[in-house]
């Protein structure tokens, strides 16, 4: 998963235009509630997260919608 996500969500389509930024935040949507804790660190990488804050400063942005959608399906946690 590691791998995967490095290659094509962070090198390909974080990188690219906004219609495949919005894949990777889709991408991220259907992964969020099956997310092991390990996988946290992965998936949320700062380019990622970089590119969800940016869209959620707007609400005009592109990308504003698919960021917001992944906030929402956030599943919650419990605190240690």
């Amino acid at each position: 998963m590691k791998a995967f996500w490095s290659e094509f969500v962070e090198g390909a389509f974080l990188s690219s235009r906004h219609v495949r930024k919005a894949l990777a935040l889709q991408l991220l949507q259907l992964l969020l509630p099956v997310l092991v804790p390990d996988m946290v660190p992965v998936l949320l990488s700062k380019q990622l997260l970089g590119c969800m804050h940016t869209a959620l400063k707007d609400d005009g942005s592109y990308l504003h919608a698919s960021a917001k959608r992944c906030l929402v399906s956030w599943p919650p946690m419990g605190c240690a």
